[in-house]
């Protein structure tokens, strides 16, 4: 974990008198982005087998909508998750397999609540300008999920 954990409001407020809601501490936003990032570029055993973590993608699609993000501790978190798994990031954002990526991410993104980036085209469109610059290290200030780009 690179970052801080992250201090959450509670999902579901009741109100009870003399009752304090103090809400919960999550794994770190930069942390959970870059586990995800890495997962999608893992490959397995001997055969290097692709990842269907098709799942990550939606999460992915999902973030990059909605979080702002600051540049320079996702870079960070981004390194050292690859680093701990041994593994080398492209410097561009691309499923592992198309042809495999292709059906199972609109799978999973039919049984999703995401309303947008229902076929895998759509997704690597939402995450690719988000991603690229993280991995080819140019990134820099903050993501705003709004305007879809990186803000200095």
């Amino acid at each position: 974990m690179t970052g801080d954990p992250e201090h959450v409001p509670p999902l579901a407020r009741v109100v009870m008198p003399d009752v304090e809601q103090h809400g919960y501490r999550a794994y770190p936003l930069v942390d959970h982005v870059a586990d995800k990032v890495c997962a999608i570029f893992e490959r397995h055993g001997a055969a290097g087998t692709p990842s269907t973590r098709y799942r990550d993608l939606v999460d992915l699609v999902a973030i990059v909508l909605a979080a702002p993000v600051e540049a320079r501790p996702q870079m960070t978190a981004l390194r050292s998750e690859a680093q701990r798994r041994g593994l080398q990031l492209p410097r561009r954002f691309a499923v592992p397999d198309r042809g495999l990526w292709q059906p199972g991410y609109a799978a999973e993104a039919g049984r999703s609540l995401l309303q947008m980036a229902r076929t895998l085209d759509e997704a690597t469109a939402a995450v690719t300008p988000f991603l690229d610059p993280l991995l080819d290290g140019t990134a820099g200030g903050s993501w705003d999920p709004v305007n879809a780009r990186w803000i200095s």
